[in-house]
């Protein structure tokens, strides 16, 4: 899952030239992982993840995705377990 998430996040501006990518591998991580609780009707944190406007705009924290710095990408770092303030998904 890490793996795809690192993907979403390097190849951001790549996504509009390459949205058969995101349609078949990272939107079902998101709707699996993350739309629960941020996407249309549950926004925790302000934050929503079910449009590219939603990780430009972000949430409380900023905006969710930094293309080009992951280490300044929120998303990045809740996925990857390496902020441990900032963990997501929360175990289950």
């Amino acid at each position: 899952m890490r793996i795809v998430f690192f993907t979403l996040l390097t190849t951001h501006a790549a996504l509009a030239a390459d949205m058969t990518h995101f349609e078949q591998r990272i939107r079902p991580l998101l709707i699996e992982n993350c739309i629960d609780c941020h996407g249309p009707e549950k926004q925790k944190g302000g934050l929503r993840l079910d449009s590219r406007e939603g990780w430009q705009k972000g949430g409380d924290s900023g905006a969710a995705i930094h293309p080009g710095s992951l280490d300044s990408s929120h998303l990045w770092r809740a996925v990857s377990y390496t902020d441990r303030d900032l963990k997501m998904p929360p175990k289950r």
